[in-house]
């Protein structure tokens, strides 16, 4: 061993990694997209756009069959009056009287016929539910709120359809 030439580090170094089995995000992202694998088979996507297509497609199909008077929105509405009169009843407070109940009554049924037959447009039900939703509010239904909603109800089932002719209107005189 001389002095000027000392002796040879040992090498240190490691052997190469073993290639990865899967491509690290920066090789992934770095490599050009023609070298790139899909993520999912071409049938996936295609598969799933049209999937969706189709659904909306009877999505709205379906609610324009209901609303062109399929019946559908009227059995749904005949439906909930039937569930919000037990409500009704189950929430009316001890100072609605018989002939209160017995008026509602009357009023719920005749709006069910008229909605089944299609005499009341379910566009004209608003000032009826938004009644109904301020009368359970507070889980309370006092004899006023019942007054007001077999109001409403008298009123839809009496109003006419529009183009309709009030009777006797349209006759030549006699």
């Amino acid at each position: 061993m001389d002095s000027q030439n000392p002796d040879p580090l040992p090498d240190t170094s490691l052997p190469p990694p073993p290639p990865a089995r899967f491509p690290v995000p920066a090789d992934y992202y770095a490599s050009p997209a023609t070298d790139v694998s899909p993520l999912f088979p071409r049938w996936v996507p295609l598969g799933c756009g049209w999937l969706a297509v189709v659904v909306l497609v009877t999505l709205f199909a379906g609610g324009a069959i209901i609303l062109k008077g399929g019946g559908g929105a009227g059995r749904i509405i005949d439906f909930f009056f039937q569930s919000v009169g037990g409500d009704l009843r189950q929430m009316m407070s001890r100072d609605v009287g018989k002939p209160d109940r017995d008026a509602l009554d009357a009023e719920m049924k005749m709006l069910h016929d008229n909605i089944s037959a299609g005499r009341v447009g379910l566009a004209t039900l608003q000032p009826l539910l938004k009644s109904i939703g301020n009368a359970v509010e507070d889980k309370k239904v006092s004899a006023s709120e019942v007054r007001q909603i077999t109001r409403i109800m008298h009123d839809l089932n009496n109003r006419r359809p529009p183009g309709s002719l009030a009777p006797g209107a349209g006759r030549p005189p006699e």
